[in-house]
């Protein structure tokens, strides 16, 4: 447990580490290639869209997140993958902090130079969390905003939930692989790596907390992934949770949450503020935290049947 708490900003920030319209939809603007950078305050973060259908747009990480998500759902949505600037190993920390505010702020910037005008948006982890506060912020651009994984807040409530989740629910079994895990990796060998590098390793020593299969490696996963220690810490170092009313016409939102997730416990939920009206929970049962690469038919079926309900394409 004390290599745990000594990285437990990196570890439960991470949570995860990066869609637009096909022809005829109004998300989209023709010229804007299908990869690139967008420059967000002297920062160039790398987008990357792919699929057809629905326009969506996926934050966090070009590289990381469409491995998550199943061919089935790329022809169902149209997704613009952006990068979050925590994970641009070389960017600076903005001015004031790089906080919750910064990020909303980043996605509108981003959105506009996109081209993106109405959309679905999702969110995985720290991500989903941002996704719902840009949700609040821009209602007018979001048809329907889903966060998976994701806490009510950046704030050091979570990781205490999380521990006391894995002292009541995770098995014996569970807990022997997460030691056996954890005995390999040192303070010695976290101290020779960069500090993105030393993030990556503690997530993946920590798959016990993180995955159903609590012996998974995660390790493809972040191939070619270069987390930025400093803006990661920035972003979790606040207070930021989500106010307790939203705007009177706040999107719908989806928040799914995994029964084996030991980082964001599907009961953390229970007693935050709803700032949202439409707000639909579920929790998958052989999940831990990432239920889009870990029971993908279950969570395209939640998605488009949830999404049918709340927010049905109109007809043409």
């Amino acid at each position: 447990m004390g290599r745990f708490e000594l990285a437990a900003t990196a570890l439960w920030a991470l949570l995860a580490a990066g869609c637009r319209a096909g022809d005829g939809d109004a998300g989209a603007i023709s010229a804007v290639p299908d990869s690139g950078v967008v420059t967000v305050d002297g920062t160039a973060l790398p987008y990357r869209t792919e699929g057809a259908g629905r326009p969506c747009l996926v934050f966090g990480s070009p590289v990381y997140y469409p491995r998550t998500f199943s061919a089935e759902f790329k022809t169902r949505f149209r997704c613009t993958h952006l990068t979050q600037r925590g994970f641009v190993a070389s960017a600076p920390a903005p001015a004031g902090g790089y906080t919750v505010a910064v990020t909303v702020a980043d996605l509108e910037a981003a959105r506009l130079q996109l081209g993106l005008e109405r959309f679905v948006l999702i969110g995985h982890s720290m991500h989903g969390t941002m996704a719902l506060a840009y949700a609040l912020a821009h209602p007018e651009r979001v048809e329907a905003v889903i966060a998976i994984g994701s806490p009510p807040g950046l704030d050091r409530t979570v990781g205490p939930a999380g521990s006391r989740y894995w002292d009541e629910a995770a098995s014996p079994g569970r807990k022997a692989a997460a030691a056996q895990r954890l005995a390999a990796l040192s303070a010695d060998s976290l101290a020779r790596l960069d500090p993105g590098a030393a993030i990556v390793a503690t997530y993946l020593a920590n798959a016990a907390r993180y995955w159903a299969d609590s012996s998974y490696d995660a390790g493809w996963l972040w191939a070619g992934m270069e987390p930025n220690a400093q803006l990661i810490a920035q972003v979790m170092s606040g207070n930021y949770r989500l106010p307790a009313a939203g705007p009177e016409r706040a999107p719908p939102a989806l928040v799914v949450l995994g029964r084996w997730d030991f980082v964001v416990p599907p009961g953390v939920w229970d007693c935050a503020p709803a700032p949202f009206a439409n707000l639909t929970r579920v929790v998958f049962d052989h999940s831990g935290h990432t239920p889009q690469l870990e029971e993908p038919e279950r969570f395209q079926r939640v998605v488009s049947e949830w999404l049918d309900r709340v927010a049905p394409l109109a007809a043409k």
